[in-house]
């Protein structure tokens, strides 16, 4: 014999309608929205870093503009350190341009 609720005694999240089925969940159904909801966000900045490094140079003469009357380009000094600095303000551009839709998402 199982023991059962008494009818009396309303379950609270009943009496305030929040999310009775949620809370009632599996865990693995808790995962799989867990699940749902990384790969939407990874979809969003899978989405905005290409437009991020399509940005780049721009994003870079910007941040350059407080230096740009005592230095007249930029200089790097290893052969990918170019490619690099531009796919790490890609990435940062992507992650804020994201960060509502991942924000949302929590």
């Amino acid at each position: 014999m199982t023991p059962t609720r008494p009818t009396t005694d309303p379950d609270p999240a009943d009496a305030d309608g929040m999310y009775p089925d949620e809370c009632r969940k599996p865990f693995l159904g808790h995962l799989e929205d867990l699940r749902r909801c990384v790969l939407r966000s990874l979809a969003a900045l899978v989405v905005t870093i290409p437009v991020g490094y399509y940005f780049s140079d721009q994003i870079l003469f910007w941040m350059s503009s407080p230096v740009r009357d005592r230095v007249e380009r930029l200089y790097y000094f290893a052969p990918q350190e170019a490619f690099l600095v531009k796919l790490k303000v890609a990435i940062f551009a992507g992650l804020i341009l994201a960060s509502p839709f991942v924000i949302a998402q929590i």
